[in-house]
This record gives C-alpha cells, structure tokens and sequence, in this order.
C-alpha cells in the first residue's frame, strides 16, 4: 500500500476510536470504561504517538 492510503486508513481509524470513545464514555454509555480501562487505553494510545512522531522524525 502506498503511504497515501495508509493515511487515509489512519484518519479512519482515528475517527472510528473517537465514535467508541465518546458511545463510551457519555453520559448514555451502556457499559462504561472503567477507569482502570481508561488508563490502559491512554498509556497505548500515548505509545501510539510516539511511534507517529517517530515515523514524522524521519520525514524532517
């Protein structure tokens, strides 16, 4: 795949966190994260954006 598709397939991905994150965590979740859950998914999420920024590093 080329990297233009890969990024479209990030934005993707990243809008479809978003709509479970917010299903979620509203105030009409079903089953809400709990807060130990929502320390794992920031601590992955943060390894996530280092990874990014480190793919971005090597563009510069």
């Amino acid at each position: 795949m080329s990297v233009a598709s890969e990024l479209t397939r990030l934005h993707r991905d990243i809008a479809s966190l978003e709509e479970e994150i917010t299903v979620n965590t509203g105030p009409r979740a079903k089953a809400p994260l709990s807060a130990t859950d929502k320390r794992k998914l920031k601590a992955e999420m943060q390894g996530l954006i280092q990874k990014l920024d480190e793919l971005a590093g090597r563009l510069a």
